[in-house]
């Protein structure tokens, strides 16, 4: 029994494949002379005629005038919200506050003035005291002398306000606490207001 010798294998596209191959019986295969065509081809031809009459789109107005009424029904729903809830909100999305500057002016500083943000989430931390220019090695770039000496003196810096307008002031701060290397307290201050 003769030995069948195996068909070389290719990674070639079917149409550079050699016109004849043999099989295993050493016959000849021929190659089919006619070619093969799907019956559901997935590329179809463009209709010019019904493209340029529109029957085939869609009309976008009506998409439009709903998408302007489920925003208009969402702002509206927002704004009720923020005033059911008793308070307006600004911007920032924080809460305002009556009275509460984000700057002030050094000619507008009087008791009683507040500056700031109204962040009491990130903002947690309260102290009152005399407000001096200068930290403590590097940390803070003003100290809060309290009574009590200087174990109860907090060092700050601050990311929203200009604290050298303050200096000399007696004043109430609101911050938040960093640990530190050498302060006792180190804090960011987010809100001030001016008690003497």
């Amino acid at each position: 029994m003769p030995t069948a010798q195996p068909t070389p294998v290719t990674n070639q596209a079917p149409s550079t494949l050699p016109r004849t191959q043999t099989t295993p019986t050493n016959q000849a295969v021929k190659p089919a002379t006619t070619p093969i065509v799907a019956a559901n081809p997935v590329l179809k031809p463009l209709d010019p005629q019904g493209a340029s009459k529109g029957t085939n789109m869609k009309k976008p107005f009506p998409i439009i005038v709903l998408v302007l009424v489920v925003l208009l029904l969402g702002a509206g729903t927002g704004y009720g919200l923020a005033v059911f809830t008793g308070g307006s909100v600004g911007s920032s999305g924080l809460r305002n506050e009556p009275g509460l500057q984000r700057e002030v002016s050094k000619d507008e500083i009087t008791v009683g003035t507040k500056v700031g943000v109204a962040d009491e989430r990130t903002f947690k931390d309260t102290a009152e005291g005399t407000l001096e220019k200068g930290g403590v090695d590097g940390e803070g770039s003003h100290h809060l002398v309290r009574p009590g000496g200087d174990s109860q003196t907090i060092y700050m810096t601050s990311s929203v306000i200009d604290l050298d307008q303050f200096v000399g002031r007696t004043v109430k701060v609101w911050g938040e606490t960093f640990s530190a290397q050498k302060a006792g307290w180190l804090m960011d201050v987010g809100k001030l207001e001016v008690v003497k």
